[in-house]
């Protein structure tokens, strides 16, 4: 629809940016940031500011933390009660008691700065009233009643209310146990009457019970008769009822006051709450749509990276949104985008105005990394073709009146987006409307992007210097668009395209063609000729990528043959070195077996002869040491064999875990490190002591475990890894159950950790941490 309540809100309704202002809204944790949602506006000099804080709180929940809004409360109403001196009721105290400890935890989150200046600027003035909020927890309870103990005179009241309660419940079941009584009561029960106590006694047999009636039942068959016996109990009881509730707003009154005394630093808290609240809800919804933070620039251009509309994220699948890149105000100030019909000129449009509006509101856009977006001071849009049916106005004059303002308003601040622009009259004047409307808008400076269907408007920006063509993508195989916008050349209506894929008869299309103009139709059929070389150069790019992948993959598969190739030299090298060792130990040992011999016989010719059998032995040894050495380049050191079976560390970790299988052609071992197993190079393992036995069991002599484990800041595969080290090391010292620390945050880390512990055969047990805490999870051991 044609739209303009104002030069700026007209154009964010056509855009329907107010479907953003509440989606945006529902993130928010109260009122006090959906408020603030909901009256969003794209604000150029505050932009960058904002975007900085979306960033920093979405930074922080993408930790695992949980934002520290939750309970907060909207109480001014509550703070208006206070300034006229109104007493606040338990249940209203509770509300302002959640907002100070909401604010606390804010102050503590963010007040520090650290990692989150922006955020401290709203955290760090908060003031979270420890005293009053402390206060009304000691006093009045979750559900708003005010505690028995809340003084001691209502302690004392109270106290003597049960008393008197129970001696009154006393006489009556003594007159319930009485056969005279208990023939005239409707039933044997107890009940209360306006605050006192009375029997359901028969109208029929009324004077077996004398006292004073309070009521009747409905039908009339029933009197509730407060016996004379208990008539002084209850008067005593309804006195102290009295004093207590005296007492009560006493203290209500007394907790009232002590609020409306800090009704200013309330206020403060309340605005200051409010601006965290509508960054939580800006980071919210960029966390939802994988948003990404904007670069606001002080020069008017728009460059956007594979931008989706969010409208369309927010009704399809992600998948189902094709992304455009849309780019303008560097080196060309307007861009002319044409195409079939719904081939997607107006959604094209609509995603760049809608983002760039987001972008200067703070909100985080569902693009790419690396997107700019100006300070446009004005966003003007013209989007749609109905008619203005409440002012009674044409599509055409309608059209007219929103661009003659916009010509009068725009600047070199204003990004204006015209859908179909000329619209609405003869084609001949439609064009002549505008050229002259691109080129004013052109000489204000403006930034301006148009869709049409003009070949003229084509002409005109493929001439214009500061112009670009641009196109939405149409598959004339299957006769649809891809939504696709291709800057740098014009589209086509694909009118004669079209009729021929449908088969119309040939002397229709020669009819069209030979009222189009051959000139106009071979313009036409060159585009697309144009079109098909361009895509199969993109194919031809594809297959070059394709190729250089294949390449990559072979050199990589090369790589891993050549480390097996050097880690069976190394096996050979390590076998012939023990080789050349039992040679050298034989040697000796038949070198002792001759000392023997010549200690024996004490002969000097037999141990002269025996002498020379030794040098010839050592001499024999040392020409087989040298045949079987290994060479060993300088700095390297033979390593024991590694096996199935072998325990091994991971050189620089100490990581210790024991060979399950090992694959020498590409010279690495399956290793298991308690529950979990990786492939290791065996150039990175080394030969571990076999852990010593207890109890038929292998374990480690390691150091004292620790009780609890700390997972948080770690990702889900990063934390399993570590969790597998310790629950073996906590086995293996015999711990009957510890603890995993993981926080809350999104809850996958959690749920992973869980589903580990699910399967592990050494896990008996395991749930949440005291008093339900889900940010840790106890573990329980078999026995």
């Amino acid at each position: 629809m044609v739209y303009f309540l104002s030069m700026d809100e007209g154009s964010l309704k056509a855009l329907e940016f107010g479907r953003i202002r509440e989606a945006v809204a529902s993130y928010a944790f109260s009122p006090l940031g959906a408020e603030r949602a909901r009256a969003m506006v794209p604000e150029a000099t505050i932009a960058a500011r904002r975007q900085a804080e979306a960033a920093e709180m979405m930074a922080y929940a993408s930790a695992g933390k949980d934002i520290p809004l939750t309970g907060l409360a909207d109480v001014r109403p509550l703070l208006k009660r206070l300034e006229l001196e109104g007493v606040l009721t338990g249940a209203e105290l509770v509300r302002i008691r959640d907002f100070l400890f909401a604010a606390g935890r804010a102050k503590k989150a963010f007040g520090a700065g650290g990692d989150f200046p922006r955020l401290a600027t709203y955290a760090g003035p908060l003031e979270p009233l420890r005293e009053v909020a402390n206060d009304i927890t000691r006093q009045v309870d979750d559900d708003g009643a005010v505690r028995d103990d809340a003084t001691p005179k209502l302690a004392q009241l109270r106290k003597k209310i049960a008393a008197k309660r129970e001696e009154i419940q006393g006489a009556l079941e003594r007159l319930l146990n009485s056969p005279k009584i208990k023939r005239a009561l409707r039933e044997p029960i107890v009940t209360q009457r306006s605050g006192r106590y009375v029997l359901p006694v028969r109208t029929d047999s009324m004077g077996a019970v004398r006292g004073i009636v309070h009521a009747h039942s409905g039908s009339g068959v029933t009197a509730f008769v407060e016996p004379m016996s208990v008539v002084e109990l209850n008067n005593d009881l309804e006195g102290l009822t009295a004093q207590e509730q005296a007492e009560v707003e006493r203290i209500l009154r007394a907790l009232s006051a002590r609020c409306a005394a800090e009704r200013d630093g309330l206020a403060l808290d309340t605005e200051l709450l409010g601006e965290l609240d509508f960054v939580a809800a800006r980071a919210g919804y960029g966390l939802a749509y994988r948003c990404t933070r904007p670069a606001i620039t002080a020069q008017p251009t728009l460059s956007l990276r594979s931008a989706k509309h969010p409208l369309l994220l927010a009704s399809r699948a992600p998948e189902e949104v094709v992304p455009i890149d849309f780019s303008l105000g560097d080196g060309f100030a307007g861009m002319v985008i044409s195409g079939p019909n719904n081939g997607g000129k107006t959604v094209s449009l609509k995603t760049a105005g809608l983002l760039a509006a987001m972008s200067l509101a703070g909100v985080p856009i569902p693009a790419s990394e690396g997107s700019t977006v100006g300070e446009f001071t004005r966003i003007l849009a013209d989007i749609g073709d109905e008619s203005s049916i409440e002012g009674n106005l044409s599509t055409f004059t309608a059209h007219m009146r929103n661009v003659g303002r916009f010509l009068e308003a725009a600047d070199e601040r204003s990004l204006v987006l015209l859908d179909e622009v000329g619209v609405g009259t003869s084609p001949k004047y439609g064009v002549a409307i505008a050229i002259t409307v691109l080129r004013r808008l052109e000489e204000r400076g403006a930034r301006v992007a148009c869709t049409t269907h003009y070949d003229e408007l084509k002409t005109f920006a493929a001439e214009e210097g500061g112009f670009v063509n641009a196109a939405v993508d149409f598959d004339a195989a299957t006769l649809k668009p891809t939504y696709e916008l291709k800057i740098g050349r014009p589209g086509t209506s694909e009118a004669v395209a079209i009729l021929e894929r449908l088969a119309f008869p040939a002397e229709v299309v020669a009819g069209v063609v030979d009222a189009l103009g051959e000139e106009e139709v071979s313009l036409a059929r060159l585009i697309t000729r144009l079109e098909q070389r361009e895509a199969e150069a993109a194919a031809l790019a594809d297959k070059l990528t394709a190729l250089k992948t294949e390449y990559e993959a072979k050199l990589a598969a090369l790589e891993e043959e050549r480390r097996g190739y050097d880690a069976h030299v190394a096996r050979l090298r390590e076998d012939a070195y023990g080789e050349a060792a039992k040679i050298m130990r034989e040697a000796r040992r038949e070198a002792n077996v001759i000392i023997r011999e010549l200690r024996a016989k004490a002969d000097l010719a037999a141990a002269e002869e025996n002498r020379q059998r030794l040098l010839e032995a050592e001499k024999e040894a040392n020409a087989q040491k040298e045949r079987h050495a290994p060479h060993v380049p300088p700095g390297d050191e033979p390593r024991a064999a590694i096996n199935e079976g072998s325990w091994v560390t991971v050189r620089g970790t100490g990581t210790k875990g024991r060979v399950v299988e090992v694959d020498a052609a590409k010279g690495r071992a399956r290793v298991r490190f308690g529950a979990v197993e990786a492939w290791v190079d065996l150039g990175d393992l080394a030969q571990a002591p076999e852990a010593t036995r207890r109890g038929g069991v292998k374990v480690s002599l390691e150091a004292e475990v620790s009780p609890s484990l700390n997972l948080i800041g770690y990702n889900v595969e990063e934390a399993l890894l570590e969790l597998a080290r310790y629950l073996d090391r906590a086995v293996a010292a015999q711990m009957p159950s510890v603890e995993i620390i993981h926080g809350h945050g999104t809850g996958r880390l959690r749920e992973g950790i869980r589903q580990f512990l699910r399967t592990h055969a050494a896990v008996a047990s395991y749930g949440p941490g005291a008093g339900g805490n889900e940010g840790v999870t106890v573990v329980r051991f078999r026995n």
